[in-house]
């Protein structure tokens, strides 16, 4: 009997080593997995650092590519634009006809302007370049001049843009009117481009905590639920292919930024 308690005691004493020993080695494998782990981590670390910093400088880069090629376009293309213009004005000895294909220029080289003014502005917020400028400025006088902008293109789809203002508004406010007409144009635009009949309003009233409101409305086509998301995407239209081909998928981002 006390050979087999000996024999049992040793057993025992086997078992408990061989299970230090394979807590041992599995800790040290652990160990070592932790570092490789520690290195693969700060590798795929720095890895992502290096790959963000070389996507801000190409986007950088792209930016000021589009910024330098906009302005290079621009300059001949008023140069074009306004002797079109002459033409226009001047030309008596032209037939209707004449005139007519002068004027298709003109929309044709006012479109490319404005796409890429849209581009320049894009590339501008993308490089974190745009300005934004506070200054007094008359507010319903503003509001109403805005409108008639608009109001040329609206009347050719027989149209009209309606404006109210609500009660209270401040005389003048202070902000950077270039911009807010920059957006108010945009959204105007997008109204009258999917609005085939009634009418756009633009109504302005004062906001919460001093700041003034604009909402525009029109009785077009809406724009369905599963499109709400991506309206503000660059380069995104909705709608069928000749709404698309009015614009370049630019103003509601720009105007959102």
């Amino acid at each position: 009997a006390r050979t087999f308690y000996q024999d049992e005691i040793g057993d025992l004493i086997l078992g408990f080593n061989e299970m230090i020993e394979k807590i041992q080695r599995r800790d040290h494998e652990l160990e070592n997995y932790r570092k490789t782990l520690e290195l693969k981590v700060r590798a795929r670390t720095r890895d992502l650092v290096m790959e963000k910093k070389r996507a801000e400088e190409a986007s950088l880069a792209k930016s000021r590519f589009l910024a330098s090629m906009s302005h290079e376009l621009k300059t001949p293309l008023n140069g074009i634009l306004g002797y079109a213009q002459l033409f226009d004005r001047f030309g008596s000895n032209l037939s209707q006809e004449e005139h007519q294909r002068i004027r298709v220029i003109q929309q044709c080289g006012e479109h490319l302007l404005e796409m890429i003014n849209d581009i320049l502005d894009l590339s501008k917020v993308e490089a974190g370049k745009m300005e934004i400028e506070n200054r007094i400025f008359d507010l319903i006088s503003f509001v109403h001049t805005t409108a008639a902008i608009a109001q040329p293109r609206a009347r050719e789809k027989g149209l009209t843009i309606a404006v109210h203002c609500g009660g209270n508004l401040a005389s003048h406010v202070s902000g950077d009117d270039h911009r807010i007409r920059q957006v108010l144009l945009n959204l105007l635009s997008n109204a009258v481009k999917f609005t085939k009949q009634g009418e756009i309003v633009l109504a302005v009233s004062p906001g919460e905590k001093g700041v003034t409101r604009f909402e525009v409305a029109d009785t077009g086509i809406g724009i369905p639920e599963q499109d709400l998301d991506g309206i503000f995407e660059a380069f995104t239209q909705i709608g069928d292919i000749h709404h698309k081909a009015e614009g370049t998928g630019l103003g509601l981002p720009i105007s959102r930024e």
